[in-house]
């Protein structure tokens, strides 16, 4: 016991008030930085957790209890103290220098490796401190012993050492970095994490793999994001012999530029890859810098190809196996031209009782969902009558936005300014789902025109309305 009843006895009040109120207020700051955002708050509570207890404990077994600093349970504790301060302490420096550094700076280029191992060797040296100063060891005669066993715990930490100066290469050439899409062997994944032992993939499937830092130095790996977020994106397709090459090369451009995700500088790429057995093979190269969405852009892409394929009339073949069985089913389902009466499936117009005899379409044309028909500033060949699904009908303002101007659905047509006027389109047309349209040439709907005077009236008052949606559209985007 303390010489001092009296200054025992206030030492214990003052530990009992005082312990419970800092402990108290440290978590009322953390909360506040926490509410904030503030990267702080983690080592505050460090300091709350960890600091306080064993200083409250020394305070208890050297003022109240009376035990000197030479007694075992007192450099015990202390030893614990004085070890959460330098953890802290870095806590504290992570957090301002590290944590939450904008992009570009010194700070966010830092390897994680690199503050880790920083971290481990301020540790050890204020370890080293901690031991000679409070167990009044000679560092020395310490080292040497370490010595002795150090063949053994090299041996034992050989794996471990070899993944952590792998790493150490791997922070000195920096083939990788945090963010990067890379594939090691058959994972492909971005890079979220690299420490002293391994590097962490985030694959598409949301799955972790972690990838020893040895495998990554003394193996192959590819990162197809790390010096630039350009990527090409191969797609091989199949035509049939009798689709013109030239013919199936534009069809497949105009797709790919219509892609979302495409880029069109450097502009994507066809080419006459190899002639097959019974089709024609040929390469798309897709230019993206959006990696993370590579296969929705590649399965976006083989999606408006068939639509396209069907409008232009090219043939995609079914592997050489199965080519006789489904050819066969293929032509007996293939579409024929419509017949003059599918007019009357527009009995709204006026077509169904007045149609001339000469007068029909072609087979149907399908778009798919989100494809757009025909850009604002091009010309439409023939009137675009709904059969199935709905469109919408977008321009660009004043100040250069693209707004809604309307929405057509089954039963009704655009394209009338480019047959009546022949001029190009003055709006924007996107399938809003999957899109079948009977498209009337030219001479058809002049002659319909001529002999049926209701179409007449309902394509002149379609045509009025629109250019005065238009033009409404047009006076509120400069005036907002």
């Amino acid at each position: 016991m303390p010489d001092n009843l009296r200054d025992a006895f206030l030492w214990a009040v003052a530990l009992a008030i005082g312990f419970p109120l800092v402990s108290v207020s440290l978590t009322e700051i953390a909360l506040r930085l926490q509410r904030g955002g503030l990267p702080l708050a983690a080592p505050v509570r460090s300091v709350r957790d960890l600091i306080l207890p064993p200083l409250a404990a020394l305070v208890l077994l050297i003022k109240v209890v009376g035990w000197n600093l030479a007694a075992t349970p007192v450099r015990l504790v202390e030893t614990v103290f004085w070890l959460f301060v330098v953890n802290a302490s870095l806590s504290f420096l992570n957090a301002i220098l590290f944590v939450g550094a904008k992009q570009g700076t010194w700070q966010a280029k830092m390897p994680r490796l690199f503050v880790d191992m920083a971290r481990g060797v301020i540790v050890l040296f204020c370890l080293a401190i901690v031991v000679s100063t409070v167990w009044g060891q000679d560092l020395g005669k310490l080292v040497a012993a370490l010595g002795v066993g150090s063949l053994v715990i090299g041996l034992a930490l050989q794996e471990p050492v070899g993944n952590f100066f792998s790493g150490i290469m791997l922070m000195m050439e920096r083939p990788l970095g945090i963010g990067d899409w890379v594939k090691v062997g058959d994972n492909l994944g971005t890079v979220v994490e690299s420490n002293w032992r391994s590097t962490h993939l985030r694959t598409r499937d949301n799955d972790l793999v972690v990838v020893p830092n040895s495998v990554l130095a003394k193996g192959i790996f590819t990162n197809y994001t790390g010096t630039s977020p350009l990527h090409n994106e191969s797609v091989m397709l199949n035509f049939s012999c009798d689709d013109a090459p030239n013919k199936v090369k534009v069809v497949l451009l105009d797709v790919a530029r219509r892609t979302t995700g495409v880029l069109t500088s450097p502009a994507p790429k066809v080419r006459l890859a190899a002639f097959a057995d019974s089709s024609i093979q040929y390469e798309v190269k897709l230019p993206t810098n959006e990696f993370a969405r590579l296969k929705d852009i590649a399965e976006e892409f083989r999606t408006l190809v068939w639509y396209a394929a069907r409008r232009e009339g090219l043939t995609m073949p079914y592997p050489i196996h199965t080519h006789l069985v489904v050819q066969q089913s293929t032509d007996a389902a293939e579409e024929p031209p419509l017949p003059p009466d599918a007019l009357k499936a527009f009995p709204h117009l006026g077509l169904s009782a007045e149609a001339p005899g000469n007068v029909s379409g072609g087979p149907l044309r399908r778009y798919a969902r989100g494809e757009q028909v025909v850009r604002e500033g091009q010309r439409l060949n023939g009137l675009h009558m709904i059969v199935k699904g709905r469109v919408v009908l977008t321009t660009r303002d004043g100040r250069g936005n693209e707004v809604e101007v309307t929405r057509l659905e089954r039963g009704e047509f655009f394209g009338e300014k480019s047959i009546l006027a022949s001029a190009p389109s003055d709006a924007t047309v996107t399938a809003l789902e999957d899109l079948e349209l009977l498209v009337l040439e030219s001479e058809s709907v002049h002659a319909l025109i001529e002999q049926t005077p209701f179409f007449s009236q309902q394509i002149s008052g379609v045509m009025e309305a629109r250019r005065k949606a238009l033009q409404k559209t047009h006076i509120e985007g400069n005036g907002s």
